[in-house]
């Protein structure tokens, strides 16, 4: 039934009932003062002339009762067509502004942000028909934003690596997941080649903060490092450069980027790197059966554009994983505040430690899907899975 046969019955009942029950009361109390009268013109009658003068007389109140009766009726029911008139008429008035409403959402719904609603009166409907007005420019500036941060996931996606890069001698996987649609984690594969020898290049890279200005950060260090990369240099050198350009578009936001450079040479099968401000990237050692962390003393870039960057170096032997990531993994936090950690990242990586890096990669997300439960990922997620195979 629609709110306006609800309306209209709830009037009618609410005027109605009274109107009767207050007519059913008054022909009750009439009638109650006409059998008295009645019960005393007959206690009066004594002969015959006194009989028919109160015959006449209950004809009377016989006949003034039901007139009474007949005429109550009447003005009832003339109240209650008035008063079904009044609460259509009510109800419609309501109702109206109801009907346009609804309407007019439904083509907002569909896609029609220029709907309005005509509703010129000066009562609440009025402020309603103003605000529903004011939703269709603010819906249609929503989806813009919506239908541009689209476009740039897209984008973005387009920068980070589709697939890892087919090196013998190396089982690489990687992977980011943002917080927002977009974020300020990154990652790289840059292969080089230096004396004939082809090197691997891991970088990755972290924003403060996430979405949109993280995500414009992150594009512009992904430019910087792709340039600076194909050029000659030491590593260290490499990464100073880098930053030098980076402080000058973050030097008045306040913004700043960690970075995990690492270079792996498989012929000389060493592996250099370089932190800036970086969580230390760890590897793991089946043979020592050891994790050891790849830590680094450089400032993260875009904090001063003197900082230094100094490279340091290790071995690597079949069977090693070296995992690089971002904070986001190991502060994960769960309904009760609990953080991830690192416990938890080693305890993953000791258990898979003979399977393959897509196989790590997806258990440490898993692990980190799991504990997470419930609550919203709050961090841009990002890892690199290197291990190590025969050469």
């Amino acid at each position: 039934m629609k709110y306006r046969w609800k309306l209209m019955i709830l009037l009618l009942t609410i005027s109605v009932v009274p109107i009767v029950g207050l007519r059913m009361f008054g022909i009750h109390n009439v009638h109650l003062m006409a059998d008295a009268l009645i019960t005393q013109v007959k206690k009066n009658q004594v002969d015959d002339q006194t009989s028919r003068l109160s015959g006449l007389i209950l004809e009377t109140i016989q006949d003034r009762v039901a007139g009474i009766e007949i005429m109550s009726a009447g003005f009832v029911l003339f109240l209650v067509l008035v008063t079904a008139v009044l609460a259509l008429t009510f109800s419609r008035t309501v109702t109206k502004p109801l009907d346009a409403l609804t309407q007019a959402a439904q083509k907002l719904a569909e896609g029609d942000f220029k709907t309005r609603v005509d509703i010129r009166s000066k009562d609440e409907f009025g402020d309603m028909g103003r605000i529903f007005n004011s939703v269709g420019p603010q819906l249609e500036a929503h989806y813009r934003v919506r239908q541009s941060l689209d476009v740039a996931n897209e984008i973005q996606q387009h920068l980070l690596p589709e697939t890892p890069p087919q090196i013998p001698g190396l089982d690489i996987e990687g992977t980011a997941l943002y917080s927002d649609e977009i974020g300020g984690d990154y990652f790289d594969y840059l292969c080089v080649e230096e004396e004939g020898q082809e090197k691997l290049c891991v970088a990755v890279g972290d924003v403060a903060d996430h979405g949109i200005p993280s995500a414009l950060l992150m594009a512009t260090a992904r430019g910087l490092l792709r340039l600076r990369a194909s050029m000659p240099g030491r590593l260290g050198d490499i990464v100073a450069d880098v930053n030098k350009a980076f402080v000058k578009d973050v030097e008045k936001s306040g913004r700043f980027m960690t970075l995990f450079w690492a270079q792996i040479d498989r012929g000389r099968k060493r592996m250099d790197w370089v932190s800036a401000g970086h969580d230390p990237a760890i590897i793991y050692d089946p043979t020592t059966d050891s994790f050891k962390n790849l830590e680094g003393k450089g400032m993260p870039l875009g904090v001063t554009a003197d900082a230094e960057y100094e490279a340091s170096a290790c071995e690597i032997e079949p069977g090693q994983i070296i995992f690089i990531s971002t904070d986001g993994i190991r502060e994960t936090r769960n309904e009760n505040g609990d953080m991830f950690g690192k416990d938890r990242l080693l305890g993953i990586l000791l258990q898979n430690a003979k399977e393959t890096a897509h196989t790590i990669k997806g258990s440490i997300l898993k692990a980190v899907t799991e504990f997470r439960g419930n609550k919203e990922q709050e961090d841009d997620l990002t890892l690199v899975v290197i291990k190590v195979t025969d050469y």
